[in-house]
Order: C-alpha cells, then structure tokens, then sequence
C-alpha cells in the first residue's frame, strides 16, 4: 500500500498544482450520489460547500499538537469519584504551551489545500472508492455513526480535536461527506497517515494531484 506523507509536510505542499488538478477555486457545490457495492446501494450527500462557513481562523499544526497530547493529573478539586488511592488523569489535550498558533499564510494555504482537495473527491469514481473502504456490517450495509477519515485540515479544534473532511454514515444505506471537528488521541498522527486521502488510490483525481504535488 503506497502512502502520501501529506500532514507532517503540509508547509512544503505545493499547492499550485493541487489547484490546477482541480480546476477551481472555489468549494464545491453538494451533490447527490449513489454508489453500488456488492449490491447493496449506498446513497450519498456532499456537504463540502458549507467548509467555507465553518474553516477556522485560528488554531495550532494538527500534526504538532497531536504529537504533543498528554494527560495532565486531575486536582482533588477535580476528582468527582473514589478511587484506589491512585493518581487520576484527564483525557489527554494538546500541550498549547509548546505550540506555536498558525499564522494567516499557514491557515490560508490550508485552506487552499482543503479547497481543492474537496473538488478532487467530488467525483462518482471517489465516492465510489470511500463506500468501499467504509466499515460494514455482513450483509454489506453501512455501521450508522461511523466514520471514514478523508483528509485532514492539518487546524487543531477544541483541545483534542481536529477539523477534517469525513464521511460519517447516517444509516445503514446513506452517508454525508461532510467537515466537522473530529476527537483524536495520542497516536493518531499514524492514523491519519493512512487516511483515504494519504492512500494512494490507482486512477483518482486526488491520489494523481498528489502525486504530482509532493
């Protein structure tokens, strides 16, 4: 399986020719589709325009805070529950104190990136490729809620978020393309190195703009 080292490289991305791979500066418009998998049909619904709405203004290197999660010890004043004896943590966050926030050219060319990245999948051929690698159940249809990892901003959300494009099935037979903040946790830097964006797929738009753009 050949992997794209996109999120710890995104500074060096050369934006240029993912923009012109996806002739358009603009977010894509939603569209409507159906895939046939294993004859089981998957509708699906992109949402990739309302990104604009929603990109953040500010925030730290996704790649740099998630290697920088820890889990600080709770005070007394925090502990709600009775335990052994032993220290309690909380979830691990970013460590913010060794982060330095973006600056408007890093989030304005991870906009760039994610603009033209969302008009690369919007494509029956890519829609038909995320339906295929989706968790599924024995017969075929979608597990409701999960999610598939399309690509990531590379912008942290709240504390131990980051904002990314998804797949997130509605129903056993419908899923949403859709950009939201999605938990991550220690470790998931390797995870998001074999997103589907990150995983070279033989003939997509994206995976050939990529190519080219490393």
């Amino acid at each position: 399986m050949e992997l794209f080292s996109i999120y710890d490289n995104l500074d060096t991305l050369n934006i240029s020719i993912l923009q012109e791979c996806a002739k358009s500066t603009a977010w894509p418009k939603g569209k409507r589709y159906t895939v046939n998998c294993n004859g089981v049909e998957i509708k699906i619904q992109t949402y990739l325009a309302k990104v604009e709405e929603n990109f953040p203004t500010y925030g730290y290197d996704a790649y740099a805070a998630i290697a920088s999660m820890y889990a600080r010890e709770l005070s007394d004043d925090e502990i709600r529950w009775e335990n052994d004896g032993g220290p309690q943590y909380s979830n691990p966050e970013f460590n913010t104190k060794v982060l330095s926030q973006l600056t408007d050219a890093q989030l304005d060319k991870r906009k760039e990136f994610l603009m033209a990245i969302s008009n690369l999948i919007n494509n029956q051929a890519t829609m038909d490729a995320i339906v295929q690698v989706a968790a599924k159940k024995k017969n075929g249809t979608l597990h409701k809620n999960r999610v598939v990892k399309i690509a990531c901003s590379g912008i942290t959300g709240y504390c131990d978020r980051v904002y990314a494009i998804v797949g997130r099935a509605k129903t056993d037979t419908t899923m949403s393309i859709t950009f939201e903040e999605v938990l991550c946790k220690p470790g998931d830097n390797d995870v998001w190195a074999k997103d589907f964006i990150s995983t070279h797929h033989e003939g997509l738009p994206v995976s050939e703009a990529l190519r080219l753009a490393m």
